[in-house]
């Protein structure tokens, strides 16, 4: 039998830049948070809280992976039938989209967030 991504090899597509940008690859939304995130430890002087991190992201990177490797290379045990409506692929591709776009260029998105916290928080302390 075929493995998953011969049978619906759009899908497994989609669902591999899921799982990438959930493992923090390059060049994801995924890898553009837990890089703030480290850079963060870094420049606060927790080094050695940053490198503790880096190792959790890179073991936590696992399960992503495997459910990749079920899908690209194993061989299905049983055969089934997949039907699907494809107005379910409009806002997944939009996503997709949007994942990759903000791993590329983040900077319009950081910005955004920005100035969000920060009308959020001087809202907060200074609600008049």
């Amino acid at each position: 039998m075929a493995s998953l991504c011969e049978k619906t090899p759009f899908i497994s597509l989609l669902l591999l830049v899921f799982m990438f940008s959930l493992a923090g690859i390059p060049p994801t939304a995924g890898f553009i948070a837990k890089f703030y995130i480290f850079m963060s430890l870094i420049k606060a002087k927790y080094v050695w809280v940053a490198l503790i991190a880096i190792l959790f992201a890179v073991i936590g990177a696992y399960p992503y992976l495997r459910v990749l490797k079920v899908v690209y290379m194993d061989k299905q045990e049983f055969e089934f039938k997949f039907k699907y409506d494809f107005t379910f692929l409009i806002p997944v591709c939009i996503t997709v989209f949007l994942i990759i776009i903000i791993g590329i260029y983040p900077k319009p998105w950081t910005d955004i967030i920005y100035k969000t916290m920060y009308f959020y928080i001087t809202s907060l302390f200074y609600p008049y």
